[in-house]
Parts: structure tokens; C-alpha cells; sequence
């Protein structure tokens, strides 16, 4: 992969992180998906994931960083993030079966 197809597909997971992820992630624990709630999210994410900044770090490093988060939050608060728009809003309400069409 070239840098620049690096670049766009680090962008496409920064958007995803910032507009579905945190936003489901306030949410989800009682936040209004203000800016605000998303940076002390984001705050506390980077503390589980124990990095000082997730901004021009490659490809892998973010994505390893969500994968983080989303298994953070499913594992220790049963709390299930969207990763894609596609997957229904209530989907920790679903029955398992329906959960694996999206994984």
C-alpha cells in the first residue's frame, strides 16, 4: 500500500472514530454526542489504549486502536459500537445470531 492510499484509508477510519464510534460510545452510556463528550471520551480511550495521540500515526496503529475501544466497551460494558453505518442503532438488543450478519 502506497502512502497516499494509506493516508485516505487512516482519514476513512479517523471519520469513522469521530462521527459513528464515539457518538454510539456517548450515547450508549447517557452523553448527548456533543464535541465536548467526545473529546473526554476520546480522552479516556487513550488512556485504555495507553497512547498519548492517535493523530499521524499509520493505518494499522488506528485501527488497532478502535478494534481496542469497541472490544473495551463490548467486553467490560456490554456496550456493542457500531463500526459501520449499515449495522442497525439497537444492535446490542438483537439476538446473537442477528449480531454475527454484521460481524
Amino acid at each position: 500500500m502506497n502512502s497516499q492510499e494509506n493516508n485516505e484509508k487512516t482519514h476513512k477510519l479517523y471519520r469513522l472514530y469521530w462521527s459513528l464510534i464515539l457518538s454510539d460510545a456517548c450515547i450508549k452510556t447517557g452523553w448527548k454526542p456533543t464535541k465536548r463528550n467526545k473529546l473526554l471520551l476520546h480522552e479516556a480511550h487513550k488512556k485504555i489504549y495507553e497512547c498519548d495521540s492517535i493523530a499521524g500515526r499509520p493505518y494499522e496503529y488506528v485501527s488497532d486502536f478502535i478494534t481496542t475501544i469497541v472490544a473495551h466497551y463490548a467486553i467490560e460494558l456490554g456496550i456493542f459500537l457500531r463500526t459501520d453505518k449499515k449495522m442497525p442503532e439497537n444492535i446490542d438488543e438483537l439476538p446473537l445470531g442477528k449480531c454475527w450478519d454484521f460481524l
